[in-house]
C-alpha cells in the first residue's frame, strides 16, 4: 500500500468490530454478514496493509502487535464518526422536519385536516405546524401574505385567490366551484332570502355575472364561510359555498341547488418563497397536496 493510498474503509470497520468483540461470529452477527465474509475482510485489509493483524491459532484469534496498537485508535475514531453522524441528522432534523403553514381555519377544518392522518402516514419524520390566515387573498392582505414567505416566517401559504410577485412560487390545487346552499331550497333567491359570501372574494360578482339575481336579492358579506354558516343556522339563508367544503354538505343542514351553481375566480393555490423551491420537506409537501388534489 503507497503512503498517499488507504484501506477499505469497510475493512476497517470489520477490523475493528472483530477487535472489540474478540469473535469472528459475534462481529457477525452485529455487522449482519456471514463469518466468511468478516474472514474474507479481514484477509483484504492485511494484504492492503502489508502486515498481520490477527493470529490465528486454534479458532482463537488475538491481536498482533500491530492489531493492538491499531484497534483502540479505530475504535475511537468510528464512536467519533457515529457521534459526528448523529448530531448533524439530529441538527438537520430540527431544521428540516418542521414546516410552518398558513391556512385558514375552514380550509384546515374542512378540507386539509382530513387528510392529515395520511400525509404523516407517508412522511413520519416531518411535522405541520399551522398558523392562521384568511381564506382569501386580497389587495388588503396581499402584501402582508407575501412578506410572511419571503421573511420565512411561513414556509407555505394555502388560500384561495392570487399572490403575485417574482420571489413567489405558486401551485394551482385545483379550481373553485361555488356552490348554491341555502337551508332550504324553495326559499332560494326569494325576497326574504339573504344570500351571504366572503367579504374578501370576487365570489358575489362572480356567480352574478352567470346567473344575474333579482333585483330585490339581498346580499350579506361576513369575515368566513365559518360565519356565514352560523348565521345562516340562525336566520337561515343561503350561501355560495366554496366546492372544497363539498364534504360540509353531508353533515350541515344545507341542500345544493346545483342549478345555481358557478365557477369561481379565486382557485385554490399554494405559495412557497422561490428561495425554498430545493428544500425537500416543502417540495414532498407540494408534490402530496398536487396528489391529493388530482384525486379529488
Amino acid at each position: 500500500m503507497t503512503k498517499s493510498s488507504l484501506p477499505s474503509l469497510n475493512a476497517l470497520r470489520v477490523f475493528a468490530t472483530v477487535a472489540r468483540e474478540q469473535s469472528f461470529k459475534k462481529a457477525a452477527t452485529e455487522l449482519g454478514v456471514t463469518q466468511s465474509a468478516i474472514s474474507r475482510q479481514i484477509n483484504t485489509l492485511e494484504e492492503q496493509l502489508g502486515m498481520r493483524l490477527l493470529q490465528r491459532d486454534n479458532r482463537v484469534h488475538a491481536l498482533t502487535a500491530t492489531g493492538q496498537l491499531l484497534a483502540p485508535e479505530l475504535l475511537r475514531m468510528f464512536e467519533q464518526l457515529q457521534e459526528l453522524i448523529n448530531k448533524a441528522t439530529s441538527s438537520e432534523a430540527a431544521n428540516a422536519r418542521l414546516l410552518k403553514i398558513g391556512i385558514s381555519n375552514e380550509l384546515l377544518r374542512w378540507w386539509l385536516g382530513p387528510l392529515l392522518k395520511e400525509f404523516y402516514a407517508i412522511y413520519p419524520h416531518l411535522e405541520l405546524e399551522f398558523v392562521a390566515l384568511p381564506e382569501y387573498s386580497s389587495s388588503q392582505n396581499a402584501e402582508y401574505l407575501k412578506q410572511l414567505l419571503t421573511q420565512d416566517q411561513l414556509d407555505a401559504v394555502l388560500i384561495m385567490g392570487q399572490l403575485s410577485g417574482r420571489h413567489l412560487q405558486a401551485t394551482n390545487l385545483g379550481d373553485t366551484e361555488l356552490l348554491f346552499c341555502s337551508t332550504r331550497l324553495e326559499s332560494a333567491l326569494k325576497s326574504d332570502n339573504a344570500v351571504y359570501s366572503i367579504r374578501e372574494s370576487n365570489d358575489w360578482q362572480d356567480w352574478s355575472r352567470i346567473h344575474s339575481p333579482p333585483a330585490h336579492t339581498k346580499t350579506k358579506a361576513t369575515d368566513n364561510t365559518a360565519m356565514a354558516l352560523d348565521l345562516i343556522s340562525l336566520q337561515g339563508g343561503s350561501l355560495l359555498l366554496p366546492s372544497h367544503y363539498r364534504k360540509l354538505l353531508k353533515d350541515a343542514p344545507l341542500k345544493n341547488n346545483s342549478d345555481l351553481n358557478a365557477s369561481g375566480s379565486a382557485s385554490l393555490r399554494l405559495y412557497t418563497a422561490r428561495h425554498k423551491e430545493h428544500e425537500l420537506a416543502v417540495i414532498a409537501f407540494s408534490n402530496w397536496l398536487q396528489h391529493v388534489a388530482k384525486r379529488g
